[in-house]
């Protein structure tokens, strides 16, 4: 299942950065979140964790990536404090997508 396809032009690199979140799961998030995405181009890029209104909880440090798929757990437990809804955006080149994460503290 595709969530989101995203193309832009990046004027430093001149081709299209493209990137696919294939899978967000689970859902809700009790422990450990985990993302399986596609790089299409090699790229720069970071994960970030923040409130609805954009308080950043969690940033990862920028990953160098190449083209191919990738699967990315965290253990939001250690950072995430109370039951809610959270954002999940990742970055790659000049592109970015968010998507709604629901956690559930035990």
């Amino acid at each position: 299942m595709q969530i989101c396809n995203i193309s832009t032009q990046n004027a430093n690199y001149k081709q299209d950065i493209i990137f696919n979140i294939l899978r967000v799961f689970p859902i809700p998030v009790q422990d450990e979140l985990y993302v399986e995405y596609q790089l299409d181009n090699t790229n720069e890029g970071y994960f970030q964790i923040h409130y609805l209104l954009g308080k950043e909880l969690f940033r990862t440090l920028p990953l160098n990536q190449e083209s191919e798929a990738y699967r990315q757990s965290f253990a939001v437990n250690n950072f995430i404090t109370s039951s809610g809804i959270y954002m999940l955006t990742i970055h790659f080149g000049e592109s970015q997508v968010s998507k709604k994460i629901h956690f559930l503290k035990n």
